[in-house]
C-alpha cells in the first residue's frame, strides 16, 4: 500500500482532490493529521500508515496497530454543520466505514453506538473523531479509522483476543486488499462526512439505524464520569445521542460514553422496526 496507489483509487482514478500522505510508521494517524493541520494542511488531507506505535481509540484507549495487518488512516475534513452537531460526524463516519468495507470486501459489519464496527459481536473497526472549534461552525475535524484486516487470533494481545476480530478471521475465503479497503473508506468519508449538509443528516442517521446491532437489547452505558445507565437501547436522537428506555418507562439521552450489550451480540442484522 502506498500513496500513489491510493490516489489512483480515489476520485474516478485521478486522486486529484485528496492529498494522501503515506507513512511507514507514525505514533498515531490522528496525531499526525493534527500536526499536518497545524503546519497548514487543509480539508482532504489523509494520513495513512502501515503501523502506529501509539494508536489511539475512544475513551483514552490504545489501538493495536501492527505492521501490514490493517488499515490505519485519518482524514481532515471541514463538515458543513454547526459545532453542536459534531456528534453527527461520528455517526456519519461509522456509516462511511461500514459502506467502504462492504464495497471493498463484500463483508457487512454492524454498528455498536456510537461508532464501533462489529462482526460476530467482536470489534473489527474503531473510529475516533477529534475536532477544533471555530465560532458557531465546526472547524477542521480529524476522522480516524482503524480496521483489522489480516490479524489471526494469536496476533491480538491477550486482553483483546475475545473482543477483537479481523476481516480475514471472519471470512477466510475473502479476497482482501488493504489499498482497496482504504480507498473505499476514504471515498465514503467524502460522501458521508465532507458532503454532509444539514438537510442530508437525517439520511445518514437512517443509514446508521439500519446497521445498528443494539436496538431492542438491554444495554449499560457508562459515561466519562463513571455514572452508569441501564435500559433498552431504542433509538438515537437528532444529535446522535443514544436513547435508552429505563425500567420506569422514561427515556434517557446519553450524549457520550461506553455502551455494553448485557448479553452477546450473535450476528449483525437490521434493527427491528427501523
Amino acid at each position: 500500500m502506498d500513496a500513489e496507489s491510493l490516489k489512483l483509487r480515489l476520485n474516478g482514478g485521478t486522486g486529484a482532490w485528496w492529498n494522501v500522505i503515506y507513512l511507514e510508521s507514525t505514533d498515531s494517524t490522528n496525531t499526525a493529521a493534527r500536526r499536518a493541520a497545524e503546519a497548514g494542511s487543509g480539508e482532504g488531507t489523509v494520513i495513512v500508515a502501515d503501523t502506529q506505535t501509539a494508536g489511539r481509540g475512544r475513551m483514552g484507549r490504545t489501538w493495536f496497530s501492527p505492521p501490514s495487518k490493517g488499515v490505519w488512516l485519518s482524514a481532515l475534513i471541514r463538515p458543513r454543520v454547526r459545532s453542536e452537531q459534531l456528534g453527527i460526524i461520528s455517526i456519519s463516519a461509522a456509516v462511511a466505514a461500514v459502506e467502504g468495507i462492504r464495497k471493498a470486501t463484500g463483508i457487512r459489519a454492524g454498528i455498536k453506538w456510537p461508532n464501533d464496527l462489529l462482526l460476530d459481536g467482536r470489534k473489527v473497526c474503531g473510529i475516533l473523531t477529534e475536532s477544533c472549534i471555530a465560532g458557531q461552525s465546526a472547524g477542521l475535524v480529524t476522522v480516524g479509522v482503524g480496521v483489522n484486516v489480516f490479524q489471526s487470533m494469536s496476533d491480538f494481545p491477550g486482553e483483546l483476543a475475545d473482543r477483537a476480530i479481523s476481516l480475514q478471521e471472519y471470512r477466510e475465503e475473502a479476497i482482501l486488499d488493504r489499498t482497496m479497503i482504504a480507498g473505499a473508506i476514504i471515498g465514503e468519508i467524502g460522501a458521508y462526512c465532507i458532503d454532509c449538509i444539514p438537510h442530508e443528516i437525517r439520511g445518514n442517521m437512517d443509514k446508521w439505524r439500519q446497521y445498528c446491532v443494539m436496538f431492542g437489547k438491554t444495554v449499560e452505558v457508562t459515561s466519562g464520569g463513571g455514572k452508569a445507565v441501564r435500559g433498552v437501547a431504542s433509538d438515537i436522537d437528532d444529535e446522535g445521542a443514544l436513547v435508552v428506555r429505563t425500567d420506569d418507562g422514561s427515556s434517557i439521552h446519553v450524549v457520550s460514553g461506553e455502551a455494553s450489550v448485557l448479553y452477546p451480540i450473535k450476528k449483525e442484522v437490521n434493527c427491528p422496526g427501523h
